[in-house]
């Protein structure tokens, strides 16, 4: 068993599948797990209560972006050291992260806008202002498409890398609350936290395949293809 409070708030596995990252917010600290056998490698108390995390890498060097909502701050650290490398402010409401497209992506509820950051400085490269409030994030690298849920009215829109509108939407039955992508088999698993189930969108036609029942709401999706 791992020392977690009861508020563990998301999970991350590097791009190699062998560490997975604890975002605990009761604690205040982060840790690094090895996945292949569950034991704690390391841990870093942090001066806020962590969220959303994202293990990448960039130009041969591995990160881990941690999202402070509660605190409008975003970090980036050291995934092999956990030591920070800088912290910068990420406006009024920041839902959710991402990187893709060598860029780290954030999104504003409150200024309904996604902003695109530079993985090395934290310089804020562009600003795309959307017409609804940006819930969750996922990447489409086949397509270049970065893929962003909406809860105001229930939809996953497509947003072409490099560009600042929306190309087009697809609806979905339910509030989405995280997004995870099978790039094998073409599918985005969205969970619908207001429904109870996990919906999935067929990302060649862009159309709601169905739903998943489950017993209790869906908070996180984590998903990892062999």
């Amino acid at each position: 068993p791992l020392p977690l409070t009861d508020h563990p708030e998301h999970i991350g596995i590097s791009a190699d599948g062998e560490m997975l990252y604890v975002s605990d917010s009761g604690n205040r600290q982060l840790l690094q797990i090895d996945a292949s056998n569950g034991l704690l490698l390391q841990q870093l108390t942090t001066s806020y209560q962590p969220d959303k995390i994202f293990p990448f890498d960039y130009q041969q060097q591995s990160y881990l972006a941690v999202l402070y909502s509660r605190d409008q701050q975003l970090q980036v650290i050291a995934a092999n050291t956990l030591s920070p490398l800088y912290n910068i402010s990420t406006g009024f409401a920041p839902s959710d992260l991402i990187f893709t497209n060598q860029s780290l992506f954030v999104s504003d509820l409150f200024q309904r806008q996604i902003s695109q950051i530079d993985p090395l400085t934290g310089q804020t490269q562009m600003r795309i202002a959307t017409a609804f409030a940006p819930n969750t994030l996922a990447a489409d690298g086949a397509n270049r498409n970065l893929l962003v849920g909406t809860c105001q009215t229930p939809a996953i829109a497509f947003l072409p890398f490099g560009q600042q509108l929306v190309s087009r939407h697809s609806a979905i039955p339910g509030c989405p609350t995280d997004l995870a992508l099978s790039a094998r088999r073409r599918l985005l698993f969205v969970a619908t936290k207001d429904k109870q189930q996990i919906g999935i969108l067929d990302l060649l036609s862009e159309q709601h395949l169905g739903s998943m029942n489950l017993p209790a709401k869906p908070a996180i999706i984590t998903f990892q293809e062999q």
